[in-house]
């Protein structure tokens, strides 16, 4: 693909997307051979130049934090393979699984166990200056381990900051210094740094965050500090940079040594033999016919994306600095780069015949679902995979898309292996490993384990939304209730009145609630901005919650008097009782999604 097209396809997309700016380094060859801006860095309209204008990297700069790791591995400072407490001196990782320490090699893999997103509520701060240090802050919101080291694959931010404490106390250095050491000095990636707050010339040319307002023109979305530098938060590079770090990745003779290339471009972690999954930190796959490795990032305002192709010395890196409106393919570039390369012919795969794939009928849900705190809410509604065996061997899915075609909603699947199957009419493949865990060849950052339908959140947001309503219409019903009683001269006793005062203002926060619940999630990078700064809404829906659960008991004490002690007609009793059930059904749900309190995290 010439420069040309590169051009003609980012700044369609950016149009398309809604996105400000963008910048690209395409590298092939061990050279660059595309380095290039588009469109606008800032809102004054100063135009991205790929050399100087820094990016915030998001999670793509755990690519940094691996590479330093792999150094230190190499030189002897650290071992993949030992027990990461070993390493550890202000405080420890608990021994939940005993016997089965945490080690570096987990961590690299995202296969740790521990629970995704733990402690991430309110931890970003636009002011470096109020946050914890990289230590401190890993002590405090150590997450539960929720698997044992070294067999489910769960996106792990805890994972890779304690990965990079562990190298920069083995240096001697703080985390900033360690990859400017081990990483960016070496490469001459000099418009690069994890320093928060960034040194004040690389400041001065970075990018601003950008939001579509709703009414045509775009909003900015301030810069966020957070503790957890080594999973990317404040990590700033350039293009041009990340041209520098991937040709060392795919060099022969790499900068950076041979621990580091190796480890992070061949395969580390595998849910299934045959299927793709982790080098460390990468995830593989095939894009346009190749072996790929894939990394992205995401923070407020800003999307990027490395994929390289080894066996091709072909690399792509792609930023924007705007959250846009969900069009911008991050993916979209790499694949139409590569596939100017003519891919190698590896033939279909053929059909195993007599075989039974119903032992893996059931819906599976993705190991990115926070357990224990509040940004669990943000994946209410969201559905599992559903997996249905057809007679024939082959496999059925719906839900969550595990599909190459971004639009398809149901999924036809042919086996091709043990647990191994080939989408019809498509190009991906899924696959199951042990214990009931699906693995999908599009994103190896997550897999999905096998629940009963019960835990399903889309199920979980319909019986929120159907209680919900059910509460509301109390608020409108039973002071038109009480009126009506008014205007009879039935006089009833303080308790009766009561519960129907406390029905009423149960309904009157369940619809607040619920209304509140559906702003902040109306925008997904609003909402996860919202999550991370602990936003006062969030904090405000969090007490509303609670007040629901408390509201929720009293009803249904309210309840059983009303029954016991044969407060109005019967038909009042049962509507009291339908709005206690329901009050207890919107009760578990946000309790399940952790939105009450306290504490509030």
């Amino acid at each position: 693909m010439s420069p040309r097209t590169v051009t003609d396809w980012v700044t369609e997309a950016l149009a398309d997307a809604d996105i400000p700016g963008a910048a690209v380094s395409v590298v092939h060859g061990g050279e660059e051979v595309v380095s290039a801006g588009y469109g606008d860095a800032t809102v004054e309209g100063e135009a991205v130049d790929p050399a100087r204008t820094a990016f915030f990297a998001g999670s793509t700069a755990k690519l940094f934090t691996t590479a330093a790791v792999l150094r230190l591995v190499e030189a002897g400072a650290l071992d993949l393979d030992r027990d990461v407490n070993d390493y550890l001196t202000s405080f420890h990782i608990h021994d939940t699984h005993s016997g089965r320490p945490v080690t570096l090699r987990h961590l690299l893999t995202h296969t740790g166990g521990f629970d995704p997103d733990y402690g991430l509520f309110g931890s970003a701060d636009p002011d470096p200056a109020r946050l914890p240090d990289l230590a401190e802050s890993l002590a405090a919101w150590q997450p539960d381990r929720v698997n044992p080291p070294g067999e489910v694959i769960a996106y792990d931010n805890y994972g890779v900051a304690l990965a990079g404490h562990i190298a920069a106390e083995a240096a001697g250095l703080d985390y900033p210094a360690l990859v400017e050491r081990e990483v960016f000095t070496p490469l001459g990636m000099s418009h690069t740094s994890a320093a928060q707050p960034a040194p004040p010339g690389l400041a001065a040319t970075t990018a601003t965050g950008h939001r579509p307002d709703g009414a045509g023109g775009q909003t900015v979305v301030p810069a966020l500090a957070h503790p957890w530098a080594p999973t990317g938060p404040g990590q700033l590079t350039t293009a041009t940079d990340m041209g520098r770090f991937m040709i060392d990745q795919l060099s022969d003779v790499p900068v950076l040594g041979d621990t580091a290339t190796t480890g992070m471009t061949t395969g580390q972690f595998r849910t299934h033999p045959d299927a793709p999954g982790l080098t460390f930190m990468y995830e593989e796959g095939t894009t346009a016919g190749h072996r790929s490795l894939f990394k992205s990032g995401d923070v407020p305002g800003f999307h990027s994306a490395v994929t390289l192709f080894p066996e091709v010395e072909l690399g792509v890196f792609v930023v924007v600095n705007g959250d846009g409106n969900g069009d911008f393919d991050i993916r979209g570039l790499a694949a139409a780069v590569a596939s100017a390369i003519p891919a190698p012919d590896t033939g279909e795969a053929e059909t195993v015949r007599d075989t039974d794939s119903g032992h893996l009928a059931g819906d599976y849900l993705s190991t990115r679902l926070p357990g224990d705190s509040v940004l669990r809410a943000q994946f209410l509604g969201s559905p599992p995979v559903s997996v249905v065996a057809t007679g024939d061997g082959g496999l059925i899915t719906s839900g969550i898309t595990l599909s190459s075609r971004a639009d398809a909603t149901t999924q036809r699947w042919r086996p091709i292996g043990p647990d191994l199957f080939q989408e019809v009419d498509g190009t991906a493949t899924i696959a199951f490993g042990p214990d009931g865990v699906l693995t999908g060849s599009l994103d190896q950052s997550q897999v999905y384990q096998r629940v009963g339908w019960w835990r399903s959140p889309a199920l979980h947001l319909w019986l929120l939304l159907g209680a919900g309503l059910t509460g509301v219409v109390a608020a409108l019903w039973f002071p038109v209730a009480a009126l009506i009683a008014r205007r009879r001269g039935e006089r009833h006793p303080i308790g009766a009145r009561l519960a129907r005062l406390s029905a009423t203002a149960a309904g009157v926060l369940v619809g607040l609630l619920l209304y509140g619940f559906a702003s902040l999630t109306a925008d997904p990078a609003a909402a996860s901005e919202a999550m991370v700064t602990g936003a006062f809404s969030v904090k405000v829906l969090m007490v509303i919650a609670t007040l629901v659960g408390a509201f929720a008991v009293a009803v249904a004490g309210f309840a059983v008097a009303a029954w016991c002690r044969r407060w109005w007609r019967p038909a009042g009793r049962a509507g009291l009782t339908i709005v206690a059930v329901a009050l207890s059904i919107t009760a578990a749900v946000l309790f399940e999604y952790e939105m009450t309190g306290p504490p509030f995290v």
